[in-house]
Order: structure tokens, then C-alpha cells, then sequence
């Protein structure tokens, strides 16, 4: 059994606790230092010496300690601290690899600090010290950022309301169209064009638990267990539809009666969209209780002239992708571009003769 230490308990931080990172944010400075060329690394040349340091906790530290070849052992064939298989069920104190001990030499009382985190702290103080390189990590532009509930004081709030609007009331949506090495996209009709009893939106948001019927084969549900993004070519019927908000009232909006596939001739055409559940990353089986509520419906596309997509707006995109913009239904190197695909947009303030955002 592992020997009890008196060692200082997990807390949870008060609200009035602010959080603080002060080694965040530091400026490069105005001068850019030359560096000579170095020796490599197989040869000794140069100065020699060593760091004497002074080190003070200031604040609560913990560098967790190494698995004995024993206990690595044990976790490699899966039993847990009782010698039970470890499941899905193991508690997580009852797992072998989740050993708390700090970092020590022998005697578990005597906690250290390891050479390799005192070698990454002074070489990093050495770097600010010494005005080194900043290497780029890629040539291509991967910086992307949202502020959608951001609050008013935030830095980036007011940009990218610059480019989305409030709202979103900046943003557009149309299909996708290919030329060459070329994209372009064709807008889509308004609401209003497709059914004049309707209001002027560029889309239909379809709440679930509405009395909207959704008779796609194979069509999954926000809540289903195996759920995915899915995008449906679709005819559909606009008429009064029925559902209980939040506070318990029944609301007659006019909107989307019944959605079917292409194929079944409804009155107007269009494309089913539906958008992450943000529940992809559970493992449960069990059936979900995601936030969404809607999926979107997009009218077929209009008679506008089509917009060029910016060659580089196109090639961030794709030196951005992440895995999930690879699985279906997005393309594995393409993403969400995919021709004759429904696509968001928007313009740069200052060019709106091409498109400089877009997003699935």
C-alpha cells in the first residue's frame, strides 16, 4: 500500500478569484540580434558554464512523478489497483497509470523538481533574454478566431462583428461551383422568393419538436445516438407549423410543413443542412440531450451572378482543416468544398466583389 502523505488538497477556486497569466503576451522586442552560426551538435566548441538558481514556489506546484517498471507493467496488461480488469466502470484512483506521487528520487516525502523542467524553464528565459528567433511553425495561415458570445470589452468582439454582423446579418449562403483551380458560389433565393408569405430570411431554421415532418430515409435526429452532420437534397411545403417554447407557449409561425426528399415533387426545392451537436465527442451509447435545436433549411439557388471565392481564403481553408472537416459528409481533402454544395459567406468590409470568409 502506498504510504499516506501530508500533502495540500484540491480546492475549488472562490468566484472573486481572478485568473491571472503573467508570463502570456511577452513583446518582441525592436531590435533583431544577429546570430552567429553554431557548431553542431555532436562537437564541444564554444563557452562552457552552468546556471546557479535560486528557485521560490510562489504558487501551489505539482509535477507528477514516473510509473515504477512494475506498475508500467501492470497498466500494459490492464488490471487496476485491485487486480481487477480495468473497464470502462474503473474508477479512475483505481487505475494503475493514475499514480498521484510527486516527482522524486526515491523517497515519495522529498518531492524534486526534474532536470528536464528546469532545463525548459531556463532555456525559455534564455530565448526572451537572448531576443531568439521565433520559428514559424507552417508558411500557411491557420489563424482563425470566433467571438461569437464574446464580451464587449474583448479584442476581438468588435472585428469580427465587423465581418458577420450582428447577429450574423452579414452573412450569406449559397452552392458551391468549381472552375479550374477556381471556386464560386452561386447565391441562394431568399425566403421571400421562394414563398412570398414568408419573411426575407435567407434560410429556414427547422426545429425539431415542431410539428415539421422530416420524411428523409435514413435522416438522423440531433438527439440519435449515432448521430452525424448531414446534408439532404430536399423538396419541402410551407404552411403553419406548431411547437411549445421555453416558457410553455404554443406558437403558429409560418414555415417548413413537411420536408421530403428530391424525388417527391413537393412545392419548392432546396437542401437540408444539419450541423454538429456538439455531443461528437461522447462515447456513451446512450441516447444524447444536445443544446441544438434546429437544423437549417436552404433554398435552391437564384438567378445572381456568381461570386469568386479569394484564392486564398480557398488555400487557408485547406492548410486549416481539422479531422472532423474530413469525416463525412465533408471531403477528406476538400472539406466543405465540395461542388454544388451548400456554402456560407461573407465579404472583407473592404472587397465585396470576392469572398474573403466562408464556413460549412
Amino acid at each position: 500500500m502506498r504510504q499516506s502523505l501530508n500533502l495540500p488538497q484540491h480546492h475549488d477556486p472562490q468566484e472573486t478569484r481572478t485568473a491571472s497569466a503573467p508570463y502570456n503576451f511577452v513583446p518582441l522586442p525592436a531590435l533583431v540580434a544577429t546570430a552567429v552560426s553554431q557548431p553542431d551538435h555532436d562537437q564541444a566548441a564554444g563557452l562552457s558554464g552552468y546556471f546557479e538558481v535560486k528557485l521560490t514556489t510562489k504558487s501551489p506546484l505539482y509535477i507528477r512523478g514516473l510509473l515504477t517498471e512494475s506498475e508500467f507493467q501492470r497498466q500494459e496488461e490492464k488490471p487496476d489497483l485491485d487486480g481487477n480488469k480495468v473497464d470502462d466502470d474503473t474508477p479512475f484512483r483505481k487505475q494503475v497509470k493514475n499514480k498521484p506521487d510527486f516527482f522524486h528520487y526515491g523517497n515519495e516525502q522529498r518531492p524534486v523538481l526534474p532536470g528536464s523542467s528546469l532545463r525548459g524553464m531556463l532555456r525559455t528565459l534564455f530565448e526572451i533574454v537572448t531576443y531568439s528567433k521565433i520559428m514559424p511553425v507552417s508558411d500557411a495561415l491557420k489563424i482563425f478566431f470566433r467571438a461569437v458570445a464574446a464580451e464587449s470589452q474583448d479584442p476581438l468582439k468588435r472585428p469580427y462583428l465587423n465581418v458577420i454582423g450582428n447577429n450574423a446579418k452579414h452573412v450569406q449562403v449559397g452552392y458551391l461551383e468549381r472552375e479550374g483551380n477556381t471556386w464560386y458560389v452561386h447565391p441562394a433565393k431568399t425566403m421571400k422568393q421562394v414563398d412570398s408569405s414568408l419573411r426575407n430570411d435567407r434560410y429556414l431554421k427547422v426545429k425539431e419538436n415542431s410539428s415539421t415532418k422530416i420524411n428523409i430515409p435514413g435522416y438522423r435526429p440531433l438527439n440519435h445516438k449515432k448521430y452525424r452532420p448531414q446534408i439532404y437534397d430536399v423538396t419541402f411545403k410551407v404552411g403553419r407549423i406548431r411547437y411549445t417554447n421555453t416558457k410553455g407557449e404554443i406558437k403558429t409561425p409560418l414555415g417548413a410543413t413537411e420536408i421530403a426528399p428530391a424525388g417527391a415533387r413537393l412545392p419548392y426545392a432546396g437542401t437540408l443542412v444539419t450541423t454538429g451537436n456538439m455531443l461528437e465527442t461522447r462515447d456513451t451509447e446512450d441516447e444524447q440531450d444536445t443544446p441544438r435545436r434546429h437544423v437549417y433549411l436552404i433554398p435552391e439557388r437564384s438567378g445572381k451572378q456568381r461570386i469568386k471565392i479569394s484564392g486564398q481564403a480557398v488555400d487557408d481553408y485547406l492548410a486549416a482543416l481539422t479531422p472532423f472537416q474530413k469525416e463525412k459528409p465533408f471531403d477528406e481533402t476538400m472539406g466543405a468544398l465540395q461542388e454544388g454544395r451548400p456554402i456560407f459567406y461573407t465579404f472583407d468590409d473592404r472587397n465585396e466583389t470576392e469572398i474573403s470568409y466562408f464556413g460549412h
